[in-house]
């Protein structure tokens, strides 16, 4: 049977907070010998106010593929969620979440 870790990073206002939170969720659970990892959704951005200044797409395509990289060196898989703008600026979870495979 395989094992997976839940995972609930600290929340950070920056991206880049969040982002060091989940890599260190991944390096912690493949550690532990868990075959997958699952984040809180919106882990990449957290729920915060500031969060709409954090939609910048090239700036979450490069977090995810930090994220992929990850994944594909500890041979571990996670699910997290990173929202989207939806009509009149509000945020919304990007259906489905995100899916990382190790090799």
């Amino acid at each position: 049977m395989p094992r997976w870790a839940i995972a609930q990073p600290r929340m950070h206002w920056t991206l880049q907070g969040n982002l060091r939170e989940i890599l260190g969720a991944l390096e912690a659970a493949a550690a532990a010998g868990a075959e997958g990892c699952v984040c809180t959704e919106l882990a990449l951005t957290g729920f915060h106010r500031r969060m709409p200044q954090l939609l910048e797409a090239q700036a979450l395509a490069d977090a995810e593929a930090q994220i992929r990289a990850a994944c594909a060196r500890l041979g571990i898989a996670t699910v997290f969620g990173v929202p989207t703008l939806g009509g009149g600026g509000c945020c919304l979870q990007q259906p489905p979440l995100h899916r990382c495979h190790g090799p």
